[in-house]
């Protein structure tokens, strides 16, 4: 009798005959990995092995096996690298089956701290910081918030990134988020149907206690390697007050990628022309003020309401020097060029 697994994956009856004879249960295991392989379900936890190789029969404990089999490697891994690398996630490096980089990425930060999720979702992160990956980080910077959890010792560990846009960002996020953070992480950030999920908020209104509800795209990063190598390797800091650039992004070409993902997150403001940011706060302000004096723009950014916005005469010289990476600034730029 098939299990679930084996059902979907439609596994030759013979192959799960043979590989349920065999006797020694390490290769049994090995080969059960080799033919997820074979049928393409890379990403195989311990209950599809288990329903692969024993069926519906109770079999052996498998993480006895993988124990035995692993367990001196990956205590190499924890004292050498400090890297917390699960028996599954060894098992799928050794048959072909890991197409994540955390042993890899490792060499490079010495910080982020993988889940078990990450192991198996096959998590990527960068193993150098250009282009594409600084203006990722500004426009997080810009506009994300990082949820932590509380560890019994007090601690707070990051855990994952959260942004909340409204219907300004659907584009950016639908056309770029989407895009770079599968490129560069390998996470998916769109729905079952592929597309950014639309989450209902609700807001108490005045003294009636009455509740407004509203719809607003909302993004989750839920990957803890993700969340702490931006926070402990990158260093950067994304909490309500205090935003400040990292002191990894020293040269003035990062800082120019760093500030264009800045840019990305503004609103522009089609009747006034001009481009708008949410306030973070005063350490906020002061970051996006000196990056932009590095270029020779000593701007001053106005208050109104709950932004900040930049004057027309400067959006213009913005739309002009750094690359873009939001649509809707493309297309007013573009228009921009065709009326002067």
């Amino acid at each position: 009798m098939n299990t679930i697994v084996t059902k979907r994956l439609q596994i030759k009856e013979s192959y799960l005959s043979w590989i349920r004879r065999i006797f020694d249960n390490n290769e049994k295991i090995l080969e059960g990995a080799k033919l997820f392989k074979q049928y393409k379900h890379t990403q195989f936890t311990k209950k599809d092995l288990e329903n692969l190789i024993f069926n519906l029969n109770k079999g052996a404990d498998i993480d006895k096996i993988l124990k035995r089999q692993y367990k001196q490697e990956a205590l190499m891994y924890k004292n050498n690298e400090n890297l917390d690398a699960n028996y599954m996630a060894l098992l799928r490096r050794d048959t072909d089956n890991y197409r994540g980089n955390l042993f890899a990425a490792r060499k490079i930060w010495s910080k982020f701290v993988p889940s078990d999720f990450d192991w198996l979702h096959d998590i990527t992160l960068p193993i150098h910081v250009n282009g594409d990956e600084l203006r990722l980080l500004g426009y997080l910077f810009a506009d994300a918030e990082i949820k932590t959890v509380k560890m019994l010792s007090g601690e707070k560990i990051p855990r994952k990134i959260r942004l909340v846009g409204n219907n300004n960002d659907l584009s950016i996020f639908e056309k770029y988020l989407s895009k770079i953070v599968l490129k560069l992480f390998n996470y998916n950030i769109l729905d079952d149907e592929g597309k950014i999920p639309i989450k209902n908020f609700k807001n108490i209104v005045g003294k009636s206690g009455n509740f407004h509800t509203y719809s607003l795209p909302m993004v989750e990063i839920n990957s803890k390697a993700i969340t702490t190598w931006i926070s402990y390797d990158i260093g950067i800091e994304i909490d309500k007050n205090q935003r400040k650039l990292p002191k990894s992004i020293i040269t003035l070409a990062a800082k120019k990628n760093f500030l264009e993902g800045i840019i990305g997150h503004a609103t522009y403001n089609a009747s006034k022309k001009y481009l708008e940011l949410r306030k973070k706060g005063d350490s906020y302000n002061t970051t996006i003020k000196d990056l932009f004096s590095e270029f020779e723009m000593n701007i001053n950014l106005k208050n109104k309401g709950q932004v900040i916005y930049i004057n027309t005469e400067y959006t213009k010289r913005i739309f002009e020097t750094f690359e873009l990476i939001n649509p809707i600034h493309e297309k007013y730029a573009s228009d921009s060029q065709k009326t002067t």
